[in-house]
């Protein structure tokens, strides 16, 4: 098994999730931000006015393509952060109920093991 090579955590949000801007960093620096409100493409563009010695202006053009609820950002922002401590605590998870030998002796808990392995393995970018 690979060591994960995301930042280290701890992972913080932006003011505990209460600022707009949706930004998650660590100690080293900003991590991302996460989308909000409307998404899509923008590129630059120029616009001239018509006429001899028109003028040309340069700005953004944007499509959007959908909008991302305010709940449902905030909610990811909160996951997000969380996610090297979730790591975490799934590989110590695992890790004890190999220990315990739960893993070979009931189903229900081979079934979780495996599933919480291929996680961390889909988490470290080993998943097929």
């Amino acid at each position: 098994m690979s060591e994960p090579k995301f930042t280290p955590a701890p992972w913080h949000t932006c003011n505990g999730g209460k600022c707009s801007c949706h930004m998650i960093s660590a100690e080293g620096g900003p991590i991302c931000t996460v989308e909000h409100g409307e998404w899509g493409d923008s590129w630059p563009a120029i616009r001239v006015e018509p006429g001899i010695g028109g003028k040309a202006e340069a700005y953004m053009e944007f499509a959007a393509y959908g909008s991302i609820p305010k709940e449902f950002s905030d909610a990811n922002v909160q996951l997000i952060a969380a996610a090297p401590d979730l790591y975490n605590a799934g590989f110590e998870l695992a890790m004890v109920v190999l220990q315990t030998k739960l893993y070979r002796k009931d189903h229900i808990a081979t079934n979780a093991v495996d599933n919480m392995l291929a996680i961390l393995a889909k988490a470290r970018g080993e998943d097929a």
